[in-house]
């Protein structure tokens, strides 16, 4: 997909394809269970967390493909039994995504803060 070359774009590039692929689990989620839903939230955040790490997180994203995994997990769920799924709790679900959008929000937070603070020391503006 596109998701490793959105991804070379530093901290949006990470946060767009994220917000899409939550998007995606969302939209899946009226046909999946919790537990179907929270594994392809569990994808996502794997290649998110790792794919805001420069260069190491471009190569996993090109490995990890979590939207691939994800509709892996959707076709096995709707194959193997959609008749026996459970009830799904949409706000559960959306929960998990907005909990996952701020927790991507604060390590991109942090990691500019840290940059930018490493910045300041290896120039001397800092103390």
């Amino acid at each position: 997909g596109l998701d490793p070359v959105v991804g070379l774009v530093p901290f949006v590039g990470d946060f767009a394809g994220a917000i899409v692929s939550c998007v995606l689990v969302a939209r899946a989620s009226r046909h999946v269970s919790k537990y179907t839903a929270t594994r392809m939230l569990i994808n996502v955040a794997i290649d998110a967390s790792i794919g805001t790490i420069p260069i190491l997180g471009d190569i996993f994203d090109v490995g990890w493909q979590a939207n691939t995994r994800n509709v892996a997990i959707f076709e096995n769920h709707m194959k193997r039994g959609a008749e026996r799924q459970r009830d799904v709790d949409q706000m559960y679900v959306w929960s998990l995504v907005i909990i996952f959008v701020l927790f991507c929000l604060i390590m991109m937070i942090g990691f500019v803060a840290l940059i930018v603070v490493l910045i300041m020391l290896l120039t001397g503006n800092l103390g």
